[in-house]
């Protein structure tokens, strides 16, 4: 984000500003942080008084910046007409005018029409306009045509993990691990329900557990179709796939456990720190070799019960060493 925030101070410096930007980024990409720091940026470039503006943007209470959110899942034709009505008036203390919509894919009909006739008859030339959306796909032409696009990247696993523990109060154990498998909250809301993921959950701390006691694991774990008994096939796959990547990220934990970097798992550093302590790196490197060229099995037709019990065996024998 720092970069993008660098850009827009050279084109405000540069007087480069459009009046209407399409900011498309999924949950948790910090699209509405980026674009607090830009109308600050834009309302002060001197950036003298930008935490003091930010905070006012933030509780809607500067009187140049006009935010509108959704209500009850939809941006209704009365939220656009104060929005007109209110960049027809002066602006305070002679300063650019900005308004900020949310969520514009969920637009209805009539507050679709009424926006691009604003857009159409801008109000002054110190009028800037930022439309926010995690589904561009579903974004008026006609608006997208309009806009200058900027595409915020896809948050990290780290990044989608903070913000599960601080907006949704989810487990830490649980957001960090599901913050693997997707990077798109809404699609997380629905795997952490359900009885697949748990079962996930399960047969990794089982298997990180057995890990670090020097367990064998085709004895001391319950096979993998156990955990996922009532999934086909596919399924199992899928879920397979979901281990392979998690034990890939605890493997390079270990990695960076053991070159004094910050682990990812750290709600996992007892069972990291104890593993780094019987395991040499060469190994930790084959260990970690096995599981992309395990990935790349997953494509074919294969029996996954079976393929399961050969990359243990080979894990096994490769840890062994």
């Amino acid at each position: 984000m720092s970069i993008q925030i660098d850009i827009f101070k050279n084109i405000i410096k540069n007087n480069k500003l459009v009046h209407l930007y399409l900011v498309c980024g999924v949950e948790g990409s910090q699209k509405e942080e980026l674009v607090t720091q830009i109308a600050a940026l834009i309302l002060d470039p001197t950036n003298k008084n930008n935490k003091e503006i930010i905070e006012q943007i933030n509780d809607n209470s500067n009187p140049n910046v006009f935010i509108i959110n959704p209500s009850s899942s939809v941006i209704k034709k009365e939220q656009i007409s104060v929005l007109q009505e209110e960049f027809s008036k002066t602006s305070f203390y002679d300063q650019p005018r900005i308004y900020i919509i949310n969520d514009v894919d969920l637009l209805n009909a009539k507050s679709a029409n009424m926006l691009l006739k604003f857009l159409e008859e801008p109000t002054n030339k110190s009028t800037f306009g930022f439309l926010l959306t995690q589904n561009k796909e579903r974004v008026l032409p006609t608006i997208i045509s309009r806009s200058q696009i900027i595409n915020v990247p896809a948050p990290t696993s780290t990044q989608i993990s903070d913000l599960l523990i601080s907006k949704y109060n989810t487990p830490i154990s649980t957001s960090k691990i599901v913050s693997i498998i997707s990077k798109s909250v809404e699609q997380i809301k629905e795997i952490i329900v359900s009885e697949d993921f748990l079962s996930l959950v399960n047969y990794f701390e089982t298997f990180i557990t057995a890990f670090r006691n020097n367990k064998n694991y085709l004895v001391d774990i319950p096979p993998f179709f156990d955990f996922f008994s009532y999934s086909t096939n596919d399924s199992l796959k899928k879920n397979y796939s979901n281990f392979l990547d998690l034990i890939l990220i605890f493997l390079l934990d270990v990695v960076k456990y053991k070159n004094n970097l910050v682990v990812y798992f750290d709600n996992y550093s007892d069972i990291i720190e104890q593993i780094s302590t019987k395991i040499q790196i060469n190994s930790v490197n084959e260990l970690i070799n096995l599981i992309n060229l395990e990935k790349e099995y997953i494509i074919y037709n294969i029996n996954i019960n079976l393929q399961v019990f050969n990359f243990l065996v080979k894990f096994m024998d490769m840890e062994i060493k």
